[in-house]
């Protein structure tokens, strides 16, 4: 299993080190794990609650090849987790991800944009520009998981993303959601 390197033991996996933040405590991992026959990703959240999310959920990304996992690993802000397959692809999901899927009162993306047509606008504009998925993550430094689930209305993105989509597209947020 792949993993930040520890500050700390715990029973139950690697605990990163806690840190103060003004986002809500549920948005953050704890640690996460590999479940013994790698058909699941363990997960606790600073909220206190352990979930436990099926490597089936994130084979909906493009890059999902089906190679197999091979481990998974935090992001240093805790925000994000990586879930890497035997072929070397890495692939990432955040918190509220697994709260979506795990949560059934979860509201996913509360306090963002809706996605509504977003996705489709997102993806008109970088088939206009001739840009693949590839190079679109290349100018905005988006992960090319992260800008396929925007563009299928997967997730809800945060206006700094989606400034950072809007300036590789040569429109203004306003033109991206409008």
């Amino acid at each position: 299993m792949l993993a930040t390197k520890p500050k700390q033991r715990s029973r139950n996996g690697l605990k990163a080190k806690q840190r103060r933040s003004r986002a809500p405590a549920e948005l953050r991992f704890q640690y996460l794990m590999l479940t013994p026959d790698k058909k699941g990703i363990v997960c606790k959240l600073d909220s206190g609650k352990i979930y436990e999310l099926a490597i089936a959920t994130c084979a909906v990304a493009e890059a999902w090849d089906g190679s197999g996992v091979a481990g998974v690993r935090l992001e240093k802000d805790r925000r994000t987790a990586w879930l890497k397959l035997r072929s070397g692809v890495e692939l990432d999901f955040p918190a509220d991800f697994v709260l979506h899927h795990c949560e059934p009162t979860y509201a996913f993306h509360v306090s963002k944009i809706p996605p509504s047509m977003l996705g489709a606008r997102v993806k008109a504009l970088r088939e206009r520009d001739g840009l693949t998925l590839e190079e679109l993550s290349a100018k905005t430094g988006i992960a090319i998981s992260n800008l396929s689930r925007l563009e299928h209305d997967k997730v809800n993105p945060s206006i700094k993303t989606l400034a950072r989509v809007a300036k590789a597209l040569g429109v203004d947020v306003a033109g991206l959601v409008g």
